[in-house]
């Protein structure tokens, strides 16, 4: 096929190779790419096409590549970031908390759901809930009540983190949306899940702490301690029913549960927000979800990428190729500077090979038009 320079021509053509293509049961991306020039344009439903690239005569004819990618009942245009790989390098960090949570709040549902994988002491948990809860618990407060916490038991440790590794602690604390939000915790440490049972009753949030794991299946494994308030525990999954931990080695023995499991015995049908930090196991918790995010329980993904993956011998490219075929687009999270927060598309014709980088970076992947949109908008 042949995508003429021109848009009006370049709009029609699309628009009747959607209806050719039956696009309102399969949603499709139409990208053309200039090889001149190397812009890309994309069409979805003969709608919108983007940016620079139309706003000109290409030199020559391009030609056209059609992918089939599922995307629930809507399709959007998909728009990648001019200086991706310049942001990705500078400014993607293991610490992203900001304005891009803000910006989806609004769209959440009545009372909306988050699950919290390696929770640590909580203050994921406790963003989340002063958007979507009556609290009026911030970060400061919270710490407040960790430096209780570490006073009454002696724990030095726990002082010296008490602010966070991100130091989530003096953040911005979060408008309230609406209530009815809870918490589920998940975290390895049993010394970790004591001091969050311990927060959760202090200040009244409607956190609910899990003595499990997760991980790829459902199970048993050895829990290797942190010191309270770090972050580095480590699972080795028992697959062998008379193999006991090593308690010499302060291996503790813990249940392990898919997310797929941990939702059907909750009862959850539908999760605002699945947050995953387990130092490198981010892509084995999100295997024991293919289910949920296969039916799109799930609305936002949020996890951590690092060199650690690749010891494991994950990738980032095949997880958001298989995101993006479930209907999820995801998008590096980067630092924010002052009030303004950009994230950078990284799936489809957005990847780029240089994005297997080896330092801590947060991602997050959503489903829902409203949500890409959004996020879409943000780079």
């Amino acid at each position: 096929h042949i995508c003429y320079g021109h848009p009006v021509v370049t709009l029609l053509y699309c628009g009747l190779v959607d209806l050719l293509l039956g696009i309102c049961k399969s949603p499709a991306f139409i990208s053309c790419e200039d090889p001149a020039s190397s812009r890309i344009i994309d069409a979805q439903r003969g709608a919108k096409l983007g940016g620079a690239a139309v706003q000109r005569r290409v030199a020559r004819p391009a030609a056209c590549a059609i992918k089939m990618i599922p995307f629930a009942h809507h399709a959007l245009e998909q728009r990648c970031a001019a200086d991706a790989e310049s942001i990705v390098n500078k400014s993607v960090t293991g610490c992203s908390a900001g304005t891009w949570a803000d910006s989806l709040a609004h769209l959440a549902s009545a009372s909306p759901v988050m699950i919290n994988i390696g929770a640590n002491t909580g203050y994921a948990m406790v963003d989340f809930l002063r958007r979507f809860s009556s609290s009026k618990v911030n970060g400061s407060a919270w710490r407040h009540e960790i430096m209780r916490y570490a006073t009454l038991v002696g724990s030095k440790n726990l002082r010296w983190t008490s602010c966070g590794v991100c130091s989530q602690c003096k953040g911005p604390t979060p408008r309230q949306y609406n209530s009815g939000g809870t918490a589920h915790a998940l975290e390895l440490d049993a010394t970790n899940r004591k001091i969050l049972r311990h927060l959760s009753n202090a200040t009244g949030l409607p956190i609910t702490v899990h003595d499990l794991a997760a991980g790829p299946k459902d199970g048993r494994g050895c829990a290797a301690s942190a010191l309270p308030g770090f972050e580095g525990g480590s699972l080795r999954v028992i697959d062998d029913p008379s193999r006991r931990c090593w308690a010499a080695r302060r291996h503790q023995e813990v249940n392990t549960t898919t997310v797929d499991t941990l939702l059907r015995n909750l009862r959850i049908e539908a999760v605002e927000h699945l947050s995953i930090d387990t130092e490198g196991w981010d892509a084995l918790v999100l295997e024991g979800a293919r289910d949920s995010i296969k039916l799109r329980k799930i609305r936002i993904i949020e996890f951590e990428y690092s060199r650690r993956w690749q010891l494991k011998k994950k990738k980032l490219e095949p997880l958001q190729s298989w995101l993006l075929e479930s209907g999820y687009h995801c998008f590096w999270l980067t630092r924010r500077k002052g009030k303004v927060q950009r994230v950078v598309p990284l799936s489809g014709q957005c990847w780029r090979s240089t994005f297997e980088i080896s330092r801590l970076a947060n991602v997050a992947c959503v489903h829902d038009a409203a949500y890409v949109k959004v996020l879409y908008g943000m780079h």
